[in-house]
């Protein structure tokens, strides 16, 4: 075939060709792009994250520091209580400022900075129960208790005799006066003993004592013998008078006379006794009354002195069992506003503990969520670059393979047309 006819196969061959190589190179040029933004787009993922993380670290570390005061007043304060509660002596050293405690166990704490090597010593004035309260009352001279022992009121309380134990008593021995009046020294009083019969009657006694005793009286009596015998003479004399001499009727009558004379006799000894008797019960009572009076003024006397003395003693136990109440409470609320001071710092730290956790939890989520963002993006552009690189191989593969295509066929033709 002559070249002129086989001419226009050559330039259409050649111009496949250049094709395709222009093609290939395009392609190779478009995957450098796509892999050159995914490197720049890579990189502005990882700066973005890198920025994200600074800024939820510093957001962390505000947070931390502004809780850092209220966690060392909180653990400080749980340290006081622990040392107030084992009711121990304070391990805090004003010298060494504000420093936050460490718990050391139940033995002690240690100061910061100081390796742990100080620790409180018990205190004994706890009382029994080791309650720290007693040892702060003892440190105010304040007992837990009122103590009356030096008070007035105690004292005359502590002096009672009798099976009361009154104190009154004491007051009226010391006094000379008893708690009752006495009448056995009286002449009533003795009186009053001295009597016989079946209602234990003085008079009946005193009866007994002129010889009157059961309705009888002592008939040797001279005077009453003087009457009787007159008496009779004169029944006689009388009798003889009328020539009656010691007839029936003389006797009857001597009887009769001897009787009454007997009778009147008694009533006017009964009479005499009961009036002497009557007499001297009034002398007695009367000496009796004013007696008794005596000693009612004496008993009244005492009495006022000692309610005097008790209401006064009484006004003063009162002035200190107030004065003991007032500083009992005085130090109780100071021992408390203390406590809740600590207890209220204490809650404070343990809320700036959870605060920081929680902050510390919100830091380690936005990282994490960070991270992953970072590694799905990078993930992402992989894919696309890898994509990129895929598609300039197949481009590449193409327009060479058209390219050799074409220098196949102009080989052919060469060797048909020579």
């Amino acid at each position: 075939m002559p070249l002129a006819a086989a001419l226009p196969y050559i330039i259409g061959g050649v111009a496949t060709t250049g094709s395709a190589a222009y093609s290939a190179n395009q392609a190779k040029k478009g995957v450098n792009a796509q892999v050159e933004a995914g490197d720049r787009a890579a990189l502005m993922e990882q700066q973005s994250a890198d920025k994200q993380l600074a800024l939820q670290r510093e957001i962390w570390e505000k947070q931390q520091a502004d809780y850092k005061p209220y966690l060392e007043q909180g653990q400080w304060s749980i340290n006081r209580l622990g040392d107030l509660m084992r009711n121990q002596t304070s391990a805090y050293d004003k010298s060494s400022g504000f420093n936050a405690t460490i718990p050391m166990g139940m033995g002690g704490v240690a100061i910061i900075g100081d390796g742990g090597t100080r620790k409180p010593t018990n205190n004994a004035n706890g009382g029994q129960l080791n309650n720290p309260f007693d040892t702060y009352l003892a440190s105010k001279g304040v007992s837990n208790k009122f103590d009356s022992s030096n008070t007035r009121l105690d004292n005359l309380m502590k002096q009672g005799s009798g099976q009361l134990n009154n104190p009154f008593d004491s007051y009226l021995a010391s006094k000379g006066v008893s708690n009752k009046f006495d009448s056995s020294n009286t002449r009533l009083g003795n009186l009053m003993k001295s009597g016989s019969g079946q209602l234990n009657n003085p008079f009946d006694s005193y009866l007994a004592s002129k010889g009157l005793a059961g309705g009888k009286f002592d008939t040797s009596n001279p005077a009453y013998q003087f009457q009787l015998k007159q008496g009779q003479q004169a029944l006689d004399r009388s009798s003889a008078a009328r020539g009656m001499g010691y007839s029936g009727a003389q006797m009857k009558a001597s009887q009769e006379y001897g009787q009454g004379l007997a009778s009147q006799q008694y009533d006017k000894e009964y009479n005499r006794a009961s009036g002497e008797f009557g007499d001297y019960y009034r002398m007695a009572g009367n000496e009796y009354d004013r007696a008794n009076q005596q000693y009612t003024n004496e008993y009244n006397r005492a009495s006022g002195e000692f309610g005097d003395y008790y209401r006064m003693a009484g006004n003063e136990y009162d002035r200190a069992n107030q004065q003991y109440t007032n500083e009992y409470n005085r130090a109780s609320g100071e021992f408390g506003d203390y406590f809740n001071r600590l207890a209220g710092l204490s809650q404070g730290g343990q809320q700036a503990a959870g605060s920081m956790a929680n902050a510390g939890s919100q830091y380690a989520n936005s990282a994490s969520n960070t991270f992953g963002n970072l590694s799905n993006a990078q993930t992402g552009i992989l894919g696309q670059q890898a994509d990129a690189r895929a598609s300039g191989y197949a481009a590449n593969a193409n327009a060479l393979s058209g390219g050799l295509n074409s220098l196949i066929n102009l080989y052919a033709l060469n060797k048909i047309y020579g």
